[in-house]
Order: structure tokens, then sequence, then C-alpha cells
């Protein structure tokens, strides 16, 4: 995230937490999960977050992890993965539900 200048990790009780380095300094939290956060992906330009979690929920953040949108992709399937196509305009999630699939990403 930003040249590695911050890392971002993901909570058991939903939050996702932005450090800052190089001393590993606590930044900001933000709770946008009501389960444990599994998996988190930058689109190509940095300017939203997506995050997946336990229960198959996956919620659209901006750059400053305040929330956009939240919807059920995997009915109560924990999500594996997350990751963005090369232009960014979608995306693609696995999840225990042994299905993948393929979501439009709305950039406005």
């Amino acid at each position: 995230m930003q040249g590695g200048k911050r890392v971002l990790t993901g909570t058991s009780s939903g939050e996702i937490v932005i450090w800052y380095a190089p001393y590993f300094e606590f930044e900001k939290s933000t709770s946008v999960h009501k389960d444990r956060v599994q998996a988190m992906c930058w689109s190509n330009n940095e300017k939203y977050l997506i995050s997946g979690d336990k229960e198959g929920n996956i919620v659209y953040s901006d750059n400053k992890i305040s929330q956009k949108n939240k919807f059920s992709a995997h009915n109560k399937a924990c999500i594996r993965d997350l990751s963005f196509s090369l232009s960014s305009m979608k995306f693609i999630s696995c999840a225990d539900d042994r299905t993948a699939r393929i979501f439009d990403f709305p950039t406005s």
C-alpha cells in the first residue's frame, strides 16, 4: 500500500487495521465486517479495497477504508481469496463452496 509505507491487516472481529511503517505504529482501525476478515485485495490503482469474510460477504471500501458497499457473494461460505483484473473493472472471489465468481466492479 502506497509504496510499502503502510501495512494492512484483518482481524477475527471484522476490523481492518492500517499500520504505519517502518515502526508499525497503529494508524487506523475500521470495522467493516461482522465476522473474521479472510481476504483483502487493493485495486490496481489503490483507490479501492475489497475484503471478504468468513460468512461469504464482500465489502467495497475506498482507500481510507470507508465502507461503500456490502453484499453476500458466497452463501455463508468462507471467502478464501480475492483478486482484481488488470483493468480493475472486474474481480474474482473464491470460497469454501467450491466456486470462483467473477463480479463487475463499480468505479463510481
